[in-house]
């Protein structure tokens, strides 16, 4: 079964992260990021940037791990 948000994960994979983990860099809960990888709820942009500056990434990957819609993958 296809995840939302699949290049975030591998991202948060790669970086060895897990959702506390992201939750401690964005300065929120497991649970806030668990609802945003599952779907249920949007990332705001704030975290989302967060994210990707700790993940050393440009700006410019925001649409590969925040796509509008969380089913697509963008592979780039």
């Amino acid at each position: 079964m296809k995840k939302p948000y699949m290049a975030l994960r591998i991202l948060m994979t790669i970086m060895d992260w897990d959702q506390v983990t992201v939750g401690e860099i964005i300065g929120r809960s497991g649970r806030y990021v668990q609802d945003r990888l599952s779907g249920k709820y949007e990332w705001a942009v704030k975290d989302a940037y967060t994210i990707l500056k700790a993940a050393n990434k440009p700006d410019s990957d925001f649409q590969k791990y925040f796509p509008r819609n969380p089913m697509e993958f963008v592979e780039r």
